[in-house]
C-alpha cells in the first residue's frame, strides 16, 4: 500500500522530547505513515535509542547543525507520502490528530496546509492533559497590514465553544500537515523551506508563498496537539517587549533578520501606499528595538545583504496565482 503521510522530525539533542513525542506518533489512529528523522547533532544515544525502540524509523545524520529549513528540505525530498507532517520534537499528538487532518485534506483538494489546535505544553516533562485550563499556543497565523505575523489566540484560554474550524491565512510549522504537491509547486531547486532562514520565520515565508500560489490554509479545531514552545510569543505589546528582553541576542537577531527576508521575498509592489507605509514603520521600530537589545546585529548586516540579494532573486520566481488585492484581504482578519 502506498504511504499516505511522511512524518518528518528534525532532532537536536532532544532525547527527553523524543521519548514522549514518538509514542504519541505511533499511538495515532491513522496508521498509514512513515517516520523520517534528521539528527542535527550526531547524538549516538538518540540514534541507538531510536533504533532499539523504533527500528522502522529512517534516520539521517549530519555532523553539524544544518538548521530547521535545510533539514526538513532533505526529509521532504526523501518523503514517499502524499502529505508531509512537519513535526517539532517538542510536540505531543492526541490519537486522532493525523486522522482528522488527512480526512479534511482528502475532502478538499485545494487545502495545501492544515493544522489543528496547538495547546501549550507548559508542564513538560509531565504528559499533557486536555482540560478547561489549557492555554492556546497557536490556532494558525494571522498577518497584519504592517506585515507583523502572530499566532492566533496565543496565550489565551482554550474554549471549544468559542472556537471554530475555518480557513486561515497560514499555519504554524510546529505540527503542520502540508500537501506535497503544493510544496513541490512552490519549491525552487528542491528547496521548500528557504535555507537562508536557518530557523525562525521559515514557516511564515512558506505560508506566504503557498497563498501566492493559490493554495488554502485551514485550521481544524478537533485535531489537538501540545507544544512546549521555546521560541518567544507576543500575544500583546507588553508581552512582546518582555519576551524580546528575555531572548538571547542571537535569537533576537535571527528572528528580526528572517522577518525582513520574508517581507523582501513576498511583499508585492502593487500593495497600497498605506500598506507600504505601515510596513516600513513596523520594520523601522522593530530594527530600533533589536538594535537596542542586541547591538551586535550591526556586525551581521554585511553578510545579511547577500541574503537580501538572493531573496530578491527568489521573489522573481514566486508563482503568483492571486492578485495583491486578494492577498491584502487577509491583512485585516484575525
Amino acid at each position: 500500500m502506498k504511504i499516505s503521510v511522511t512524518i518528518g522530525i528534525v532532532s537536536f539533542a532532544d532525547m527527553d522530547y523524543l521519548k514522549r513525542t514518538l509514542p504519541s506518533v505511533f499511538d495515532q489512529n491513522f496508521k498509514n505513515f512513515e517516520v523520517l528523522i534528521f539528527d542535527n547533532n550526531l547524538n549516538l544515544d538518540i540514534y541507538n535509542w531510536i533504533k532499539e525502540n523504533y527500528p522502522n524509523i529512517k534516520i539521517y545524520r549530519e555532523n553539524k547543525n544544518s538548521g530547521f529549513s535545510k533539514a526538513h528540505n532533505y526529509l521532504i525530498n526523501k518523503a514517499k507520502g502524499k502529505y508531509y507532517l512537519c513535526l517539532n520534537s517538542d510536540v505531543y499528538l492526541t490519537p486522532d490528530y493525523l486522522n482528522l487532518l488527512v480526512k479534511k485534506c482528502e475532502d478538499n483538494e485545494k487545502i495545501g496546509a492544515i493544522s489543528g489546535t496547538i495547546l501549550k505544553w507548559d508542564e513538560f516533562p509531565k504528559m499533557p492533559i486536555l482540560n478547561k485550563n489549557n492555554k492556546i499556543d497557536s490556532l494558525g497565523l494571522v498577518i497584519y497590514e504592517n506585515h507583523q505575523v502572530k499566532d492566533i489566540g496565543q496565550g489565551t484560554e482554550f474554549s471549544i465553544k468559542n472556537i471554530y474550524s475555518k480557513e486561515i491565512w497560514g499555519i504554524s510549522g510546529a505540527c503542520a500537515l502540508y500537501r506535497v504537491e503544493a510544496l513541490k509547486e512552490i519549491s525552487h531547486n528542491n528547496e521548500f523551506f528557504d535555507k537562508n532562514f536557518f530557523m525562525y520565520k521559515e514557516d511564515v515565508d512558506l505560508a506566504y508563498r503557498l497563498r501566492w500560489a493559490g493554495w488554502k490554509a485551514f485550521y481544524l479545531k478537533d485535531a489537538v496537539c501540545f507544544h512546549n514552545r521555546t521560541a518567544f510569543s507576543h500575544s500583546n505589546v507588553i508581552n512582546f517587549l518582555f519576551q524580546r528582553f528575555k531572548m538571547s541576542k542571537n535569537v533576537k537577531i535571527n528572528s528580526f533578520l528572517n522577518h525582513i527576508l520574508m517581507i523582501v521575498k513576498n511583499f508585492d509592489d502593487n500593495y497600497s501606499f498605506k500598506t507600504k507605509v505601515k510596513t516600513f514603520l513596523f520594520i523601522l521600530a522593530h530594527f530600533i528595538l533589536t538594535l537596542v537589545l542586541a547591538p551586535n546585529i550591526l556586525f551581521k548586516l554585511k553578510s545579511f545583504m547577500l541574503k537580501i540579494k538572493e531573496a530578491k532573486q527568489k521573489k522573481l520566481k514566486i508563482n503568483k496565482k492571486i492578485s495583491s488585492l486578494e492577498m491584502s484581504k487577509w491583512f485585516s482578519l484575525n
